[in-house]
């Protein structure tokens, strides 16, 4: 599995952040349904995605400066920012919404100590035989 130039993923990120706050602001009318009530559940879950994508987009940014801030900073401005987007949808995205933000959380912090401790295939040492 190679690895992508952070550049590139920030860029993707944003555009997958925007994407995705259009289509919730797009459908903000029928994701607040009330008569229909897995809907609103839709709509926290995809304003969790703004969380998940405003995390990568910010790490990234994080790494091309060179530097890494406290992590629980960006959480809490991300988490803000999904929430409140969740908020102008429905009362029950709110919830569903910071929840499945906090599955996010786990995932990428699972993700992100899986790809420090993979090792290089490269770099593995074989043993030496025994000559007789």
């Amino acid at each position: 599995m190679s690895k992508v130039a952070p550049q590139q993923s920030l860029v993707v990120s944003l555009a997958l952040l925007a994407v995705t706050y259009g289509v919730i602001k797009y459908f903000t009318p029928v994701l607040a349904s009330e008569t229909n009530k897995p809907l609103p559940v839709l709509g926290g879950f995809l304003s969790s995605f703004i969380f998940f994508f405003g995390m990568i987009a910010i790490g990234n940014l994080e790494q091309m400066a060179g530097f890494e801030a406290t992590r629980w900073i960006e959480v809490i401005v991300c988490l803000v920012a999904a929430v409140s987007v969740a908020g102008s949808v429905h009362r029950v995205s709110t919830t569903v919404c910071f929840l499945f933000s906090i599955a996010f959380l786990f995932y990428l912090r699972y993700a992100a100590r899986r790809s420090e401790m993979a090792p290089a295939a490269s770099s593995q040492v074989q043993p030496k035989k025994k000559q007789k």
